[in-house]
């Protein structure tokens, strides 16, 4: 089997662990891409003695700490002062301020049990959904 096609199965799943670490779909899709691209660099060097997708999941956390390692810490809505009103100007946030939302189907895996399909889709739903 040819090393992309070996690894493709593992992008959704890969996807929503981004997801959950990083709290971006486009930091996720990034990182899934770098992972997948390590993966392919190092194929030769796995021994096996992990199932691919361990060894993956692995990987793929190894480059999303990276990430966050490289990233100033979000500020936490409680940090960011008072609690505002209906009458205060509406102040615009960047993007790394909250979660964004991603498609199930980017996520999470189609072949997930009713349970898994719960639990992993609780884990990527931004707060005050």
């Amino acid at each position: 089997m040819h090393s992309p096609t070996l690894l493709e199965p593992h992008r959704v799943a890969l996807t929503g662990h981004c997801c959950r670490m990083l709290g971006s779909v486009v930091d996720a899709d990034d990182a899934v891409q770098d992972t997948m691209l390590r993966a392919l660099r190092g194929l030769a060097r796995f021994d096996g003695k992990a199932s691919l997708g361990t060894w993956l999941y692995r990987t793929a956390t190894n480059v999303c700490l990276d990430v966050l390692a490289d990233r100033t810490p979000r500020t936490r809505p409680r940090e960011m002062g008072p609690v505002g009103t209906t009458d205060d100007s509406h102040v615009e946030m960047p993007r790394t301020h909250w979660m964004e939302p991603i498609p199930d189907l980017r996520a999470i895996p189609a072949d997930s049990g009713p349970l898994a399909r719960a639990v992993l889709k609780e884990s990527i739903r931004p707060s005050g959904e």
